[in-house]
């Protein structure tokens, strides 16, 4: 099945983009491995993430015609691709897995409460092989060790570079960013409750 739908994505790509989705796929398997995911399904949400990314900005506009989308959005096709990729995913590629399509959508400005899978793919996409943006050997380096610290890292480092270049921020990002850092927060503070469970009177 795979095999299937990589021959169809290389057909659809350029050489470039396909290369760049072979290596997300490879590394989202290799992450989903590691921190207990589904491999396969992680491939084939790398496989299939930037499938709409080629596509005209008027092409992206009518595919979600339908859809209720920031003005800001609407002039984006970097916004824009993730949403149209994941229907491509499903429409052209039968791909009906909800945990798939939802990765897909939320690897550019991630979601509200994002599944290990979505985590998995938007993390992929920062560091996989041919990536050589600041930061991306200590994203590397962090994504085997804390998923949430990854993507906490990855979250700030792109609000910071979106800022320094006076580029329009999505306000789901940074409502992601703040519900990582809850998340930690809540896991740091059990953490420490267990230690003090665990120590004798």
């Amino acid at each position: 099945m795979n095999q299937l739908i990589q021959n169809k994505v290389k057909h659809l790509l350029s050489e470039k983009r396909y290369s760049h989705s072979l290596a997300v796929a490879d590394t989202a398997k290799r992450l989903a491995m590691f921190w207990g995911s589904n491999p396969e399904k992680a491939y084939l949400a790398g496989l299939l993430h930037d499938i709409g990314k080629e596509l005209s900005l008027s092409e992206m506009q009518d595919s979600l015609s339908s859809t209720t989308l920031l003005p800001e959005e609407k002039r984006s096709k970097e916004l824009l691709h993730a949403k149209v990729g994941a229907r491509i995913a499903k429409k052209i590629f039968g791909i009906d897995d909800q945990e798939i399509l939802k990765a897909i959508e939320e690897h550019t400005i991630g979601g509200e409460k994002m599944s290990t899978l979505s985590k998995i793919l938007y993390v992929s996409d920062y560091i996989a092989l041919g990536r050589t943006q600041d930061g991306v050997e200590e994203a590397r380096r962090l994504s085997f060790q804390d998923l949430d610290q990854t993507m906490r890292f990855i979250l700030e480092r792109t609000l910071q570079y979106l800022k320094v270049e006076k580029k329009w921020i999505h306000p789901l990002t940074e409502k992601v960013l703040n519900q990582i850092l809850s998340e930690l927060d809540e896991r740091r503070i059990k953490e420490l409750d267990g230690k003090r469970n665990a120590t004798p009177n």
